[in-house]
């Protein structure tokens, strides 16, 4: 019987998070296009080893959500740390901790109005559809920026100035990156964790620990949402208790959202004027 040492097992892939280093860009138009063919857009198979290319799409990923993040600041809207609830991320490495956006604190409890919107279970924070934010629609559509950026201009906005009277203000939960890495330090979808690192590219993904990869108060979509509801969206700490509250949600995280407001009357009873 023959059998193939480690050192000499074929090594996983390995794509740095860089746009540039990874051959793409972000032009003016918001679209990711090919630094050699800037007419051609972002094209998922490099090579005929789909290993390589899901890990390559991982690492395009990653710098879409660095720059949704950055985008999303300059309108005013910052991470919020669950389950520490800060803007800023808790240093410390053993805490699992997951990302949710919010307004700016200081001016979501001034807001009048507060927008929450529920994407999709499986989805990264702050994406409608991949394939559309990587395609021609860009990320100005594939992703919340362009919604926020509409919401802002209207008048039922009313901008992000702390001075205003009259603030709209947004939430938007993450019901999909909830498994955590402390390798990683960070919370991820499930897609992203097939993604992970292996010892060689014929070593199966990271095992999942159903305690040790959750989030303390996440570790399911449910009670995620209850989590921000109740914590967040129903408490006069961060949502003034004057404040009309909105809700959106799209496809399972609409189904997820109706169904724990049927099923706790507590948060049912909060100030919701649409759905």
């Amino acid at each position: 019987m023959f059998r193939r040492l480690p050192n000499q097992l074929p090594q996983d892939a390995n794509y740095p998070p860089n746009l540039r280093k990874l051959g793409l860009f972000i032009n003016e138009n918001h679209q990711l296009k090919q630094i050699d063919y800037p007419e051609d857009a972002y094209r998922y198979s490099v090579t005929t080893n789909e290993r390589y290319n899901q890990v390559r799409e991982e690492a395009v990923n990653i710098c879409i959500r660095q720059e949704l993040a950055a985008r999303l600041s300059k309108l005013g809207i910052e991470r919020l740390w669950l389950p520490s609830l800060t803007n800023e991320k808790p240093k410390v490495d053993d805490e699992p901790t997951l990302p949710i956006f919010a307004t700016e604190l200081k001016a979501l409890k001034k807001a009048k109005r507060v927008v929450i919107v529920v994407g999709k279970l499986s989805e990264d924070l702050g994406i409608w559809d991949w394939k559309s934010t990587r395609g021609e629609a860009g990320m100005e559509a594939g992703t919340v920026v362009g919604f926020v950026k509409d919401l802002l201009a209207s008048s039922f906005g009313g901008g992000v100035d702390e001075n205003e009277n009259e603030i709209t203000a947004f939430i938007m939960p993450n019901p999909g990156q909830l498994l955590y890495s402390y390798k990683h330090n960070t919370a991820m979808t499930l897609d992203s964790w097939a993604s992970l690192p292996r010892p060689s590219a014929l070593h199966m993904a990271p095992l999942i620990d159903e305690k040790m990869n959750r989030i303390e108060g996440s570790e399911t979509a449910e009670k995620h949402l209850r989590y921000v509801f109740g914590k967040i969206v129903a408490s006069e700490a961060f949502v003034a208790k004057d404040a009309e509250t909105f809700l959106i949600g799209l496809n399972d995280g609409a189904d997820q959202v109706l169904k724990m407001l049927e099923e706790n009357c507590k948060l049912s009873s909060l100030r919701s004027n649409k759905l």
